[in-house]
């Protein structure tokens, strides 16, 4: 009988645990959703022009790239919010916990990736490259190289979204797989 309430006592306690991290997920979605907008619209709307030189976005690869990862990342992490609030009975099964980690990674590692890759060009537009003669862009064009380096902000802390999430669902499918083994024994 005791052994038996112990049971039910911790049943009780994962499920509580389970709703929260529910509510975490759904709260790092949101803000992973938000900061991969702002991070793709600030980018991708970035141009300056100073009498016959212009800046924008485009005319970098790693620049088109960030912009398209940071979409994407909002995108799944819309889509996600979306599916995860209109099934919030099922949003603790297994296989989509699975799914939902698998995607997690992917974009954490491309954001990553796209930030990394964006802070590289933005660090010789400030800096220049005195070896290869490439001077610094950032005194003429200020206000794009602000743009791209709160865009660079807010797209790192989008990835940290990401990994918290990874981190969350993680302990999400150790509760689930807990659950499981006690459901058998």
């Amino acid at each position: 009988m005791e052994a038996r309430n112990q049971t039910l006592q911790h049943l009780q306690a994962s499920t509580a645990t389970t709703s929260t991290l529910f509510m975490v997920d759904l709260v790092l979605r949101g803000i992973a959703f938000s900061t991969t907008l702002a991070a793709a619209v600030v980018m991708g709307r970035d141009k300056e022009t100073e009498g016959l030189f212009i800046a924008k976005f485009s005319f970098s690869p790693a620049f088109s790239f960030f912009v398209a990862v940071n979409g994407a990342g909002c995108f799944y992490s819309m889509l996600s919010l979306v599916i995860l609030s209109f099934q919030a009975s099922q949003a603790s099964s297994l296989r989509m916990r699975l799914v939902f980690i698998s995607l997690d990674v992917v974009l954490m590692g491309s954001l990553i990736g796209g930030a990394s890759a964006a802070t590289a060009i933005a660090y010789v537009g400030r800096k220049g490259n005195k070896h290869a003669n490439w001077l610094p862009i950032c005194k003429l064009f200020s206000r794009f190289c602000d743009h791209v380096a709160g865009a660079l902000l807010v797209s790192y802390v989008g990835a940290l979204c990401f990994l918290l999430l990874v981190l969350t669902s993680a302990v999400t499918l150790n509760i689930f797989l807990m659950q499981a083994s006690e459901g058998k024994s």
